[in-house]
């Protein structure tokens, strides 16, 4: 019986799954990389936006184009955001679509580059000289969230660029072991 009405008190008052997602989220909301583009580039119309840049859904650990429900492959780096509502879009083609289209010019909770094969990242790029200024501190952000989210970064390849070279070019868990505090 006491067993019992223990079980039940610690289910009413531990937080549930949706409390500690939301309070994660608020965290990330609270420290957004703010637009610090010059670029003023007119925001695409609806129709010419949902043609170039794919809308990704994270799903199963796996990255899904929201539009076809297929694993996305993408060969070469292409920018991207996440926005305040934590979509993800990512850029067709980066010399056409950058930052400041996919993230409207607002603040974001996470931007940069990556790619992607059979619908896993093999590589996470921040960038420092971009309209959203990558970090270490925003890349680790980014690592907990992708986690969370059920993201298999094992093998994915982490880099930070400043000033065009590249400061770290390591796995998830070098990063994690050398920044983590």
């Amino acid at each position: 019986m006491k067993m019992g009405l223990f079980i039940i008190s610690l289910l009413i008052y531990m937080p549930s799954w949706a409390d500690m997602r939301r309070s994660s989220c608020n965290l990330y909301l609270a420290n957004p990389m703010p637009y610090q583009g010059t670029s003023k580039l007119p925001l695409l119309p609806k129709k010419e936006f949902k043609r170039q840049v794919i809308r990704a859904k994270l799903f199963r650990g796996l990255i899904y184009d929201d539009h076809d429900g297929e694993l996305l492959n993408i060969p070469d780096l292409r920018q991207f955001v996440i926005n305040r509502n934590f979509n993800m879009y990512i850029s067709t083609d980066s010399t056409n679509i950058d930052h400041s289209i996919l993230g409207a010019h607002r603040a974001v909770p996470f931007a940069g580059m990556l790619k992607v094969t059979n619908g896993k990242i093999t590589n996470l790029i921040m960038l420092e000289k971009t309209a959203y200024r990558g970090s270490v501190n925003k890349m680790l952000e980014l690592i907990q969230y992708l986690s969370e989210e059920g993201v298999d970064l094992s093998s994915t390849t982490i880099s930070l660029f400043f000033n065009e070279d590249p400061v770290y070019e390591v796995s998830v868990n070098e990063f994690l072991n050398r920044f983590r505090h």
